[in-house]
């Protein structure tokens, strides 16, 4: 699925288009930026926090859904070799005309989680979840970085009942300290 752009997006996430990655890295938390740590551990759902710091549900945009290529350190953290195709999803979450988070969400292709992922069209994924209790998290997020006013972290989940692994990657496109 490639959505229209009907709705254009910045250049600073253009890549969601694109079935490659952001050029982020893990890094260290002590490397992350100090207006966002409250965010990077944050344990609840992501959707529903924004939703009560904007004052507003916020909506979603898909710009890409359909196979793609993991980066090493993604293949890492689920446990596959780099070369193993995934389902990656990418998309904004908005509150009003403004971006305020880009995801891309990682799977193994042709896995038990890619449905999921592809039925989930314009509904947020933490509402599968932190509704059905199949899923549960795995570890700390781990803080990435793509360059310094690009920050974000992932999360690895896991499915209880069949072991398929799925990561999510949610990146700040806010600065809390001007909100």
């Amino acid at each position: 699925m490639h959505p229209s752009d009907s709705n254009p997006i910045s250049e600073s996430v253009a890549w969601l288009r694109q079935p490659e990655a952001l050029g982020a890295v893990p890094t260290q938390s002590h490397n992350f930026p100090k207006g966002l740590e409250s965010w990077l551990h944050e344990r609840g759902s992501m959707t529903a926090a924004l939703a009560e710091y904007f004052e507003q549900r916020p909506s979603v945009q898909v710009h890409f859904s359909d196979v793609a290529q993991a980066q090493p350190w993604e293949a890492h953290l689920l446990g596959i070799a780099d070369d193993v195709p995934v389902f990656a999803r990418h998309i904004t979450l908005h509150t009003g005309p403004q971006a305020v988070l880009a995801a891309r969400s990682v799977t193994v292709a042709g896995g038990g989680v890619e449905p999921m992922l592809r039925d989930l069209q314009q509904t947020p994924l933490a509402e599968q979840l932190f509704q059905d209790a199949r899923w549960r998290r795995e570890g700390e997020p781990v803080p990435l970085l793509e360059a310094p006013e690009r920050a974000g972290r992932a999360c690895l989940w896991q499915d209880k009942h069949t072991d398929d692994a799925l990561l999510v990657e949610e990146y700040f496109l806010f600065d809390p300290d001007k909100n």
